[in-house]
């Protein structure tokens, strides 16, 4: 101590800062020793961070399941290509006793973990099995304090962990790494709080396949999937390449059991561009409208565009592959299986509704109405797909005197799903579940872009003024409406 200049006090205070490092370890009556340098001061930093957030405990979990998914996720497109047989098989030999736990009604934590150590091991890197206990004990420990401990149905965390391996079997790096984001879908929705999801309690956080993630979990529930890409205003190669994603995932979810149909994108005059002139929708929306296209030339760019697209759509997907049209287009429905058509008319009469549909009927194959829906004024429904256009953009305001009807939107959805069902139609999807950009503004109608959406949900702004503000969605009356009619047919059925 001399030598280095120090006091006694001052080295007695560094080796207590190393031991809480893990860096030394003082054994009381033997000395100081060398320690084991884990990652155990993370774990009880991360843990009481976690923890000390009374007010949000929930975010602070999904920050973490955030680090973990992310790392998870680039290392098993890694790993995939360096697992042997043998190390395959060990690990079909962990999610086997899984499921023999399962089935004699223990739970299998540690079989989880277990797992995961396997899984990464041949990377040969010796801080990622480190990193990954950190942030499962960190979890463990919260979720326990919380009352948050209850795990999945076995037969679920069975059924995640063995789509993860047969991926790897198959060489499918894209596939293992969707099983993986699966498989932390369903870590979250265990640390729901009031049947909100991790995922819900933060709206400004980036998610990276949201859609394809949320399918996947639809197909886990046993719902039929209806996997539909839309990608406006970009490259005909980029919304090429997105179609062929979206199709392949919709197919691996075909091959194992789910119930699902691909329609290859919507309106493609409206979203492509060069079909119709405009570098954006907004700006081909108005050309059709001013009549400013030739229209041989838009039918001939869009018979072209449909075709590669069902040829692609052909190519990565075996299911039933379908289109979403305009109600006017001309489509040659031979491409696909099901016809598939964005309804906006308004009719008083059901029987009115009857006739124009059949009109689809002809082509000898089952109709799916894509989209179908209304805005929340008075008036609305008569404006069919054009009921959105009564904003000024530039002002950010509502044009004219609209009155807000939440019920006039619930009655007319709630009277077309009547049809059809009557009809006895493939599908029919109503349009849209939420419009984060049509805030609702209770305190002043001229800013209510809320009246000009027609999702089935309005939007809330924390800060109304503020363009940066979180939000969050309130249901609507449509969307009790319609959860009335499907929940009424699911009873029936």
């Amino acid at each position: 101590m001399e030598d280095l200049g120090v006091s006694r006090n001052s080295v007695r205070e560094a080796l207590k800062a190393l031991q809480a490092l893990d860096i030394v370890e003082i054994r009381h009556g033997y000395g100081t020793y060398v320690g084991k340098a884990s990652l155990t001061p993370l774990v009880d930093g991360l843990t009481f961070r976690t923890l000390a957030r009374h007010d949000d405990d929930t975010g602070a979990l999904a920050e973490i399941l955030q680090v973990r998914e992310v790392l998870e996720e680039g290392l098993i497109r890694r790993v995939a290509t360096a697992l042997t047989e043998a190390e395959l098989d060990r690990l079909e030999a962990v999610v086997d006793r899984m499921e023999a736990a399962g089935h004699a009604g223990l739970p299998f934590p540690e079989l989880d973990r277990e797992f995961h150590e396997l899984l990464y091991a041949p990377l040969g890197n010796a801080l990622v099995p480190q990193l990954l206990g950190a942030f499962w004990t960190v979890f463990r420990r919260v979720t326990g304090a919380r009352g948050r401990a209850d795990d999945p149905p076995p037969d679920l965390t069975v059924r995640r962990h063995r789509a993860i391996v047969t991926a790897l079997r198959a060489h499918d790096v894209e596939g293992a790494q969707h099983a993986m984001a699966i498989h932390f879908r369903g870590i979250e929705h265990r640390t729901a709080r009031g049947g909100e999801s991790l995922a819900d309690t933060l709206p400004n956080s980036p998610r990276r396949r949201p859609r394809s993630a949320t399918a996947a979990e639809a197909a886990e529930r046993g719902l039929h999937v209806w996997l539909q890409p839309t990608l406006a205003d970009a490259p005909e190669r980029d919304i090429l390449e997105h179609m062929a994603e979206c199709g392949r995932f919709a197919e691996r979810l075909r091959r194992q059991g789910a119930s699902v149909d691909f329609s290859v994108g919507c309106e493609f005059w409206l979203f492509v561009p060069g079909i119709v002139p405009g570098d954006t929708v907004l700006d081909r929306v108005r050309n059709m409208l001013d009549g400013d296209f030739d229209p041989v030339r838009m039918q001939r760019r869009l018979d072209a565009f449909t075709a590669k697209a069902a040829a692609l759509g052909r190519s990565v997907f075996r299911g039933r592959l379908s289109y979403a049209a305009a109600q006017d287009d001309k489509v040659d429905w031979r491409l696909f299986d099901v016809v598939g058509i964005d309804y906006y008319s308004y009719h008083r009469h059901h029987a009115d509704y009857v006739r124009e549909l059949r009109r689809y009927l002809r082509w000898g194959k089952p109709l799916a109405i894509t989209e179908f829906g209304t805005c929340a004024y008075v008036g609305a429904p008569e404006a069919g797909g054009m009921a959105w256009n009564v904003v000024d953009y530039g002002k950010g305001e509502i044009k004219g005197h609209l009155v807000r009807s939440e019920h006039t939107q619930a009655a007319c959805l709630a009277d077309q799903l009547a049809v059809f069902e009557a009809m006895g139609l493939y599908a029919a999807m109503a349009f849209e579940f939420v419009t984060p950009d049509a805030p609702h503004r209770a305190d002043d109608p001229r800013k209510d872009l809320d009246m000009a959406s027609y999702s089935v949900t309005r939007t809330i702004k924390d800060r109304p003024d503020d363009p940066r503000s979180d939000w969050h969605w309130e249901p609507k009356k449509a969307f009790h409406a319609l959860a009335r009619e499907y929940g009424r047919r699911a009873h029936a059925q």
